[in-house]
């Protein structure tokens, strides 16, 4: 599964299917959102995804406060390319 990511106004991150722009709620809720690259999900099983699978399936984004994303990029079940 590749996810674009997008950096948001408070300091998280948006996480977008590939190749969609972020939906307008997304950006009602979180501000102007920028671009910041891509994310392959190596392992959709492993926590957190099945969560944000969720999220994204039930509202086509998923939000992570700077905390979670800076935790969640280091994971070993994603690469990022930024």
């Amino acid at each position: 599964m590749e996810l674009a990511i997008y950096g948001s106004a408070d300091g998280g991150i948006v996480l977008v299917p590939a190749p969609f722009e972020p939906p307008h709620d997304a950006v009602q809720l979180h501000g102007p959102l920028t671009a910041r690259g891509f994310l392959r999900v190596l392992d959709a099983d492993a926590a957190p995804w099945p969560e944000l699978v969720l999220q994204l399936e039930r509202h086509l984004f998923a939000a992570l406060g700077a905390a979670e994303a800076h935790v969640l990029l280091g994971s070993s079940a994603a690469r990022t390319s930024l």
